[in-house]
Order: structure tokens, then C-alpha cells, then sequence
């Protein structure tokens, strides 16, 4: 009986011995890696988990900054450099990647292209967006924005949906603008008043 569970503790101490080998050759992250549920943060370095850790729950601060964020994200100028996938209440919400959610701010500017609903007097999108677009200055660049821009300027460089600002603007429309100026570059008659349209 002796013998039997010795072999047994041998086979299981040499199994265990080789589980992180095989782990680090599977091209997994390591448990550090992994996203954390909490940051709080006034500025980096002075956070509760390092800017390069993603967020997968709640994250709250002056300057937060972190590689991910996925949740709900709260702070004064909120900074993201890779995705993020969140509702999101800043001064400033700053994403270099995409952004897919809500955002409520003084000025959201994403690098990627965002999906949802941006809120706020300045919205800057460097690739395009899908949704809905409130603010004074609603800009877009890169791929064709989808959806609804309501603001005093509207801008995006082609865009598929309903424009309603003071100023509306684009190279290549597919819908309508409604406003005191509409410039779409690719229509009959490029600027009009009150409405423009292309189907």
C-alpha cells in the first residue's frame, strides 16, 4: 500500500513540475496580465494598477490611464490607449484605439473608429462612426460615418445617414442634410440651404 502512493505523489509532483512549461509554451499571458476589476487612479504613476493593465470592470480617477478599459469608466480626462468598451463620464475621454459604447464629456475624441453614442460639444473620430453623434462639433474622419449627426457643425469625411446642424458638411454624402448651410461634394448641387440630399 506504501509503494502505490509513493508512485502516486512521484507522478503528481512530475505533472505539476511540468504545467507552467507547457503554459508559457501555449502563448498565454501570464495571470499579471490579466485584466483587473478596480483602478483607481489621480494620474500615472499614482494608480492603484500600472497604465499598461487593462480594466475589466470599474475604473475611476483624475487621469486614468490604461491599455484597455471594458465597464464603466469615471475621471476627469480619461485616457485609454488601446480599446475600449465602456460607458464612459469625463471631462476629457481620450481612446487611441476603437470605442464601442457611450460617452459623456466636454470633448471625446477617439483615434479608431467608434461605435454608439458620443455626448458632447466637441466629438472627433479618426476613422469613422457608427451611431449617434450629439454635440456643437461633430467631426469625422477616415471610413464612412453611419447614422445621425446633430450639432452646429457637422463634418465627416463620407458619411450615411441624417445630418441636422447649422453647418453641415461632407465630400461624399448617402442621405440627407438638413441645416442653414449643407455642403455634400457629391450631390447635383453641392451647397444648399435648408436641405441636401443624395440616394
Amino acid at each position: 500500500m506504501f509503494r502505490p502512493a509513493l508512485v502516486l505523489s512521484a507522478a503528481v509532483l512530475l505533472i505539476a513540475s511540468t504545467v507552467p512549461a507547457v503554459a508559457a509554451d501555449t502563448g498565454l499571458p501570464p495571470p499579471e496580465d490579466d485584466p483587473v476589476l478596480l483602478q483607481l487612479s489621480l494620474f500615472p504613476p499614482v494608480q492603484l494598477v500600472e497604465s499598461r493593465r487593462a480594466v475589466a470592470g470599474f475604473r475611476l480617477g483624475v487621469v486614468p490611464v490604461n491599455s484597455e478599459m471594458t465597464g464603466l469608466d469615471v475621471g476627469a480626462v480619461t485616457w485609454t490607449s488601446g480599446e475600449l468598451t465602456a460607458l464612459q463620464f469625463g471631462l476629457v475621454n481620450v481612446v487611441e484605439g476603437e470605442a464601442v459604447g457611450v460617452q459623456f464629456g466636454w470633448a471625446n475624441i477617439v483615434a479608431g473608429r467608434g461605435v454608439g453614442w458620443q455626448s458632447a460639444p466637441l466629438n472627433i473620430t479618426g476613422d469613422g462612426y457608427i451611431g449617434f453623434q450629439q454635440g456643437l462639433v461633430n467631426v469625422n474622419a477616415g471610413r464612412p460615418s453611419v447614422g445621425l449627426q446633430l450639432g452646429a457643425v457637422n463634418y465627416a469625411h463620407k458619411f450615411n445617414g441624417l445630418m441636422i446642424g447649422l453647418v453641415n458638411i461632407t465630400p461624399r454624402l448617402g442621405g440627407l442634410q438638413i441645416g442653414i448651410v449643407n455642403y455634400a461634394g457629391n450631390s447635383a448641387l453641392p451647397v444648399l440651404p435648408i436641405a441636401n440630399a443624395v440616394f
